[in-house]
């Protein structure tokens, strides 16, 4: 369990996160959503921007975020926040994806990510934008040799 954990939003304004059901989890219940430093680079975005990250099952300093360039200039825009938690309360998604708590959270700290194409840049992650990120994705969850995340990937269809 890390000691701590991460939720990115373009707010900054946020006191305490209460317990929710996100409208696309597959497990029940209502939660608290964070993520480990490991795999954070996942929210590195626009909350609405669809993209793909995948990292490979061998080395998992691999790692690889995807955008169409569509939203390219909604990411160079974004201002994005980083609330870090106390991980004390959370446990592991058992489908996967993140850390999950069914206590409301009040944050230890906020702070501004600044440029995200810098926060990939530093942190190592191959940042490809790409024309079409359907066909991309495509190609992605036949892999076997990686593991992968895909977020808001329905508001493709909503340009």
């Amino acid at each position: 369990m890390p000691d701590h954990l991460f939720h990115f939003s373009e707010d900054p304004t946020i006191d305490r996160f209460v317990p929710r059901v996100a409208p696309t989890q597959q497990i029940e219940g209502a939660f608290v959503w964070a993520d480990d430093e490991e795999h954070c680079y996942r929210y590195w975005f626009p909350r609405d921007c669809p993209r793909g990250t995948w990292w490979e099952k061998s080395d998992r300093e691999k790692r690889v975020a995807a955008i169409q360039w569509d939203w390219l200039n909604r990411f160079r825009a974004c201002e994005l926040y980083v609330y870090t938690f106390d991980g004390g309360t959370f446990r592991e998604n058992p489908l996967g994806g993140g850390w999950i708590s069914e206590e409301t959270i009040t944050p230890i700290d906020v702070q501004p990510v600044g440029p995200l194409l810098d926060k990939h840049r530093d942190a190592g992650v191959e940042f490809r934008i790409v024309s079409d990120l359907k066909r991309v994705w495509a190609d992605v969850i036949e892999r076997t040799d990686i593991d992968f995340s895909g977020i808001r990937l329905r508001n493709l269809d909503a340009q």
